[in-house]
C-alpha cells in the first residue's frame, strides 16, 4: 500500500457498494477513519472502548453497553468474554453494534458474545495441562505479536520467527522482557530475532517448530502459556499460517498428551 492512508483508502472501498438502507460500524477516535467516513452514503452506527455513544455500543465501567433507538442497556461484563485482549473486547463491541441494528435483543447478543469460541490460528486454545498451549499463527507481522502479548499476561514461552518482513522486532523489547519468560526461536528469522530481543529473555533456538514444542512439552514449568505468534510468514517451512497452524495443533497433541 506504501502509507497509512494508501491502505486506510483501499479499506474504505468497503463501503462504495453499500447504500442509505445499509448500515456502517464506525469507530470513535481514529482522526483518519473520521475523515474517510464522512461522506459515505450508509447509515453509521458508532463504537468505542472509552465510552459508549449514543447510537452504537461501548466499554463503560468494565461492562458493554449498547444504546440504540433511546435504549440503553448492560449486555455482559467485559470480564465474561471468552477470547483475551483489548482488541477482542472491540471486536465484542463492533460486533454488538451490528446485531443491535439487525434487531437481535441484548440477551441474545450477551449470550453469542459469551459462547463465541474464536477463530482458527488466532489465539486460539489448543489446550492445558497445567501450561496453557496457544495457537496464534494468523500473526504474520511484529504489530499482531504485540497485540497477543498484550492480551496474555504471562508468564510467556514464545515460539516466533519464520520469513522476516523486515520490521524491526526491537520496538516489542519492552513487552517481551514484561511478558515473556523465554523465546523458542524457528525458522528464517531466528538469528535475527535473537539479536534484537535476547536481551529482553532467556532464548533457545530450536530451528523448526517441531523442536520448539518438543523442548517446551519437556521443560515448560507450570502455570506457564506456550504461545505460537511468529510475527513472521510461514513460507520457509510451511505453505501457509494454517498449515504452521494445524501443524502445531497436531504437535502439541503428540507432545503434551492434549
Amino acid at each position: 500500500h506504501g502509507d497509512i492512508q494508501s491502505y486506510a483508502r483501499a479499506k474504505a472501498r468497503i463501503w462504495e457498494n453499500q447504500d442509505e438502507h445499509d448500515w456502517a460500524v464506525i469507530p470513535l477516535g481514529d482522526r483518519l477513519v473520521a475523515e474517510i467516513t464522512l461522506s459515505i452514503k450508509p447509515q453509521k452506527v458508532y463504537v468505542s472502548l472509552e465510552e459508549c455513544p449514543r447510537g452504537g455500543a461501548g466499554l463503560e465501567g468494565g461492562k458493554l453497553l449498547l444504546d440504540l433507538s433511546g435504549k440503553r442497556e448492560v449486555l455482559l461484563p467485559a470480564a465474561e468474554l471468552p477470547l483475551p485482549g483489548r482488541h477482542n473486547i472491540a471486536n465484542a463491541i463492533s460486533a454488538a453494534a451490528a446485531c443491535g441494528v439487525l434487531q437481535l435483543s441484548g440477551r441474545e447478543i450477551a449470550a453469542g458474545l459469551r459462547t463465541f469460541p474464536g477463530v482458527e490460528h488466532r489465539l486460539e486454545l489448543v489446550g492445558r495441562n497445567g501450561r496453557t498451549w496457544i495457537n496464534d499463527s494468523k500473526s504474520t507481522n511484529v504489530d499482531s505479536l504485540r497485540v497477543a502479548l498484550e492480551a496474555i499476561p504471562g508468564p510467556v514461552w514464545l515460539i516466533a520467527g519464520g520469513r522476516d518482513k523486515g520490521a524491526p522486532y526491537a520496538p516489542l523489547e519492552p513487552l517481551v522482557r514484561d511478558r515473556v519468560e523465554r523465546l523458542l526461536l524457528i525458522g528464517e528469522a531466528a538469528r535475527r530475532i535473537e539479536e534484537e530481543l535476547g536481551s529482553a529473555a532467556a532464548v533457545c533456538v530450536c530451528g523448526t517448530l517441531e523442536k520448539a514444542v518438543q523442548y517446551a512439552a519437556q521443560f515448560a514449568p507450570p502455570g506457564v502459556s506456550v504461545l505460537l505468534s511468529p510475527a513472521c510468514a510461514s513460507f520457509d517451512q510451511f505453505e501457509n499460517y494454517e498449515q504452521r497452524g494445524e501443524t502445531y495443533r497436531r504437535l502439541v497433541e503428540e507432545n503434551a498428551g492434549i
